[in-house]
């Protein structure tokens, strides 16, 4: 389902039509947003959305074939964060009418992390 407007009203994706087009799962997507370049993590030189869906669709390591491509451990590292700001960004829940974690913590994230997600 996709609707969309170009009178500013804004559209609505199904996402789960998206990746079933795209053939990739939501932590492949998530993944090759973030190596294309996203608000929290710039690309490395080279990579951009092409070469991203190739490394996210190959089933491969990404971080493994970002090494290959020039990212240092520093940008591995901040790539990490960017996945756990995906994964549990602060989201308005409509039910309970508060601001809750996208994705619930397996574990308790240190304050670092807690801050990156707020």
């Amino acid at each position: 389902m996709v609707k969309a407007s170009v009178n500013g009203d804004g559209g609505v994706f199904d996402m789960n039509d998206f990746l079933e087009g795209l053939k990739l799962n939501i932590t492949q997507f998530q993944k090759m947003s973030i190596a294309a370049g996203c608000d929290f993590l710039r690309n490395v030189k080279g990579v951009g959305i092409q070469r991203a869906f190739e490394m996210a669709s190959s089933g491969g390591d990404m971080l493994e074939a970002l090494s290959h491509k020039g990212a240092d451990e520093e940008y591995c590292g901040n790539f990490i964060k960017a996945m756990t700001v995906f994964n549990h960004q602060t989201v308005f829940d409509l039910e309970c009418c508060s601001t809750v974690p996208l994705k619930k913590w397996d574990t308790d994230p240190s304050m670092d992390f807690q801050y990156l997600c707020a």
